[in-house]
């Protein structure tokens, strides 16, 4: 829930930083980024950005006609809303575009993680079976406070558990500080360098062919 600007200067930064070849594309979609009450607004973002899959899904389809290789899909807090479905459906689809499709990076996923586990339960594997990895952490503010708004766990929250998703690998970030849990930002994907470590190894193996996903945890050195 932040502004075109900054979300458009975010996308492009973390491109930068990742550094593998390709052309990025940025999805935006309605929402608010002040005003409001906060649990009012919130759930203003939400419903919008469930109202704007079908613009993931035709940017997905675009994409495909445009002779992409290979679409890799970087999905951070609400924009799992917008794009986890479309994606999902994506594979099941019986024309050129589940070839097309390439790694699912979650990170802070502010979605039901029922809903995303859902979502590829009883899809058909193809190719590695691994379709790509979910970064989630106990030590999110935002999505403790929208585990209480929507009384149900979001799929980048592990306070309580760890999720698991047929066909996804599970990083669970964990940071070094002592004395309690270590508060992340709710944007580490973007601000802390050891992720952003971990997405580039992660994509620049993927693009060689080489990648196998395992379960593991990433501590964050502070």
């Amino acid at each position: 829930r932040t502004s075109f600007e900054t979300a458009a200067e975010s996308i492009a930064l973390l491109f930068t930083d990742v550094g593998v070849k390709g052309m990025p594309v940025f999805l935006s979609w309605p929402s608010r980024e002040t005003g409001g009450t906060g649990y009012v607004s919130y759930k203003l973002a939400q419903s919008h950005a469930r109202a704007s899959q079908w613009l993931a899904e035709g940017t997905l389809r675009q994409l495909a006609l445009a002779d992409a290789i290979r679409i890799h899909v970087v999905a951070h807090s609400m924009g799992n809303e917008v794009i986890a479905a479309p994606f999902a459906n994506g594979l099941r689809a019986a024309d050129e575009l589940p070839t097309r499709l390439g790694l699912y990076i979650s990170a802070a996923g502010d979605m039901a993680a029922n809903d995303f586990i859902r979502l590829h339960a009883n899809r058909p594997m193809q190719g590695s079976d691994m379709l790509g990895i979910i970064y989630s952490s106990g030590s999110d503010w935002a999505l403790w406070a929208s585990r209480l708004h929507n009384k149900t766990s979001r799929i980048g929250d592990c306070g309580r558990q760890l999720h698991r998703v047929e066909g996804f690998a599970t990083v669970r970030v964990v940071g070094t500080t002592t004395g309690g849990p270590d508060p992340f930002t709710h944007s580490y994907l973007f601000r802390e360098p050891d992720v952003l470590q971990d997405v580039r190894r992660i994509l620049a193996k993927t693009l060689e062919g080489t990648m196998e996903l395992t379960a593991r945890v990433l501590t964050i050195s502070r």
